[in-house]
């Protein structure tokens, strides 16, 4: 028979539990960009996850933002590019973001549904692998806050994008 210690007090088990639900909570978030963290890793892209909404904050510090998206009329040198298909969709974010954006500058691709992590990496992943992110979430934003650049693909039919403050 071996000894036991004294049960844990209650502030103990409610820490535990607490860490149990941060811990479950993080691998559901996890688990919704697996594929997508597979197929970059496969490709060998170097990426960060990050389930903090920061670079949320950016976008809600620096624009209109109403409950469907940037209020783009609203953003004074902005543009906004239709799209039909997703083939064009994918292009036309490819080529926005390689026409404003070197290929080593940092971007942090942000899905529509919130609780989805965001990724930070560099903007060539997002030239080079546009169809994984717009598979991944019809609305999804690019953000380089270093040189201001902001690009919101909306499921609508539309890439709204502004560069520089």
């Amino acid at each position: 028979m071996t000894k036991q210690g004294p049960p844990p007090n209650r502030e103990e088990l409610l820490q535990r539990r607490k860490e149990l639900k941060a811990r479950l909570e993080r691998e559901r978030r996890m688990a919704l960009i697996e594929d997508l963290a597979a197929s970059l890793k496969a490709l060998n892209v170097s990426f960060a996850v990050h389930l903090d909404r920061e670079a949320v904050g950016w976008i809600f510090d620096h624009f209109p933002v109403v409950f469907s998206g940037i209020d783009w009329k609203k953003v004074p040198g902005s543009t906004t590019r239709p799209y039909i298909e997703d083939e064009e969709k994918d292009r036309l974010i490819a080529s926005i973001v390689s026409d404003h954006l070197a290929p080593g500058d940092g971007v942090t691709v942000i899905f529509g549904n919130a609780d989805t992590p965001c990724l930070s990496l560099e903007a060539r992943a997002v030239i080079r692998h546009t169809d994984l992110f717009t598979d991944e979430c019809e609305d999804l934003w690019v953000v380089c806050p270093e040189k201001g650049f902001c690009l919101e693909c909306y499921h609508e039919g539309y890439v709204g994008y502004k560069v520089g403050e």
